[in-house]
C-alpha cells in the first residue's frame, strides 16, 4: 500500500470541499492509497473506511497564532511521510508547505476555485501561497477557468486540470420521501428549479429568481428551492424583500437546515433544471460546479454562468447553457428552450455526467505522484 499526508477542511459531505475531500481519500483508498488525513476540530469523520486514520487536529484559521499552531501539527505529522497533498489553496497549500520545506518530501495542491487564488491579493498571504505553488511538484486545477485565474496572478509550470465528478447520492425510500414531503410542506408544483449551494451573492440565487419571475405568466405555479447554508442574513433579506414585492412567496422554498445528502437527493430527482447562476466578485467565483454533475447524473439539464468554471461543467446546448451573470432575460429564454425539448437535454446531461468519475480523477493525480519519483 502506498502512504501519504492528505491535509484538509473536512470530509464532510453536505458541503462543496468536504465532499471532494472525502470522494478523493475513498477513491484513493480503492486505488491502494491509505492515506493520514489532518482536518480541523469538531470535524464529523465517520463516513471514510476504518483503515483510513482522521485527526481531527487542526485549529480554524482564525488568528496567525491559530495559523502557526497549524503549521507545527502539519509538520510532526508528515514526519512519517514522503508525500503530501492540500486539498486546497488557503490556507491548507501553507501546511503542505511547511510539511515539507527544508526536505525533499514531495508536495501536492489541488486549487479548487476562489482560495487557491483570492488570497494572492493580500502581500503577507501571497508571500507564502506563491512560495507553496512553487515548491509543489503538482497544482491539480478544478477547470480551465481555474487555471487561467491562477496563471494570470503568479507565473508557474508545474499546473494541470483534472476536473471533479459526479458522487452517487442515495435513493431514498418511499417513507424518507414521504418524510421530506411532510417536513418542509411541499405540495404539487410545477416545473420545479433548484440551485444547491450556499446562499449568497455570488451563487446568485437572487438573479435566478429574478429570471424565473419572467416566466411566471406562462408558469405561475413554478417552484424554486435553494439549499444551502444560511450566513449570509443580509442577502437573504433581499430574496425575501424580493419574494414579497413580486408574491412570490408561493413559488420559492429556501431549505437552509439540510445535514445529510438525503434532501439535495429527494430534489435533483424531482426538479425540472437545475440553476447556477453564479457571480464573480473579483478574486472569487465558482470553481467549477460540482452540483450541475450530480444533478446530471438525475439527468437534469441545468444552466449557469460563463465567465467561472462551471465552462467545463455545462457544454453549451448539450446538457443546458451557459449565460451572461446576471442576464436575467437570457436565463429565462434558455430555460423555455430546454423545458420545450426537454426529453433530449435530459438524455444528453445523462451522457455527459458518465464521462466524470473520481476513478479518473484520482488516476491523474496517482499518475504525478508516480512521476515525481
Amino acid at each position: 500500500m502506498n502512504n501519504l499526508l492528505i491535509i484538509t477542511k473536512n470530509v464532510e459531505t453536505n458541503a462543496g470541499i468536504g465532499r471532494y475531500s472525502f470522494e478523493v481519500v475513498r477513491a484513493l483508498f480503492e486505488q491502494g492509497y491509505v492515506a493520514t488525513i489532518l482536518v480541523e476540530r469538531n470535524s464529523v469523520c465517520n463516513a471514510v473506511p476504518n483503515e483510513i486514520s482522521i485527526h481531527a487536529v487542526l485549529y480554524p484559521p482564525h488568528s496567525f497564532f491559530s495559523l502557526f499552531r497549524n503549521i507545527i501539527i502539519s509538520r510532526r505529522y508528515a514526519r512519517k511521510y514522503k508525500m503530501v497533498h492540500a486539498l486546497d489553496g488557503w490556507p491548507f497549500a501553507i501546511y503542505g508547505y511547511a510539511a515539507v520545506v527544508g526536505s525533499s518530501k514531495r508536495l501536492f495542491i489541488s486549487a479548487l476555485g476562489s482560495y487557491a487564488v483570492a488570497p494572492l491579493s493580500y502581500i503577507a498571504k501571497r508571500l507564502l501561497l506563491v512560495r507553496a505553488y512553487r515548491r509543489a511538484q503538482r497544482i491539480f486545477c478544478i477547470s480551465a477557468y481555474t487555471q487561467s485565474r491562477l496563471l494570470k496572478i503568479v507565473s508557474l509550470t508545474n499546473t494541470n486540470v483534472v476536473p471533479l465528478a459526479t458522487s452517487t447520492l442515495k435513493i431514498l425510500s418511499k417513507s424518507d420521501a414521504d418524510e421530506i414531503v411532510r417536513h418542509y410542506g411541499i405540495v404539487a408544483q410545477t416545473p420545479v428549479f433548484l440551485t444547491v449551494g450556499q446562499i449568497k451573492e455570488r451563487k446568485g440565487q437572487l438573479d435566478t429568481l429574478k429570471a424565473l419571475n419572467l416566466l411566471k405568466r406562462h408558469h405561475p405555479n413554478f417552484l424554486y428551492v435553494m439549499i444551502g447554508s444560511g450566513e449570509e442574513k443580509g442577502y437573504i433579506g433581499l430574496i425575501h424583500a424580493y419574494m414579497k414585492e413580486q408574491r412570490l412567496q408561493k413559488n420559492v422554498l429556501l431549505i437552509m437546515d439540510s445535514r445529510d445528502d438525503s434532501v439535495p437527493a429527494f430534489f435533483y430527482s424531482r426538479c425540472d433544471v437545475f440553476l447556477l447562476n453564479a457571480n464573480s466578485e473579483k478574486s472569487h467565483f465558482e470553481g467549477f460546479g460540482l452540483v450541475i454533475l450530480e444533478a446530471a447524473q438525475y439527468g437534469r439539464p441545468s444552466i449557469g454562468s460563463r465567465g467561472s468554471g462551471i465552462e467545463d461543467a455545462i457544454k453549451d446546448g448539450y446538457n443546458g447553457f451557459l449565460t451572461g451573470q446576471k442576464e436575467y432575460q437570457e436565463i429565462a429564454a434558455k430555460i423555455e428552450i430546454i423545458l420545450k425539448d426537454y426529453a433530449r437535454f435530459s438524455e444528453n446531461a445523462r451522457e455527459f455526467a458518465s464521462r466524470f468519475s473520481w476513478r479518473n480523477t484520482v488516476d491523474n493525480y496517482i499518475l504525478d505522484y508516480n512521476s515525481s519519483l
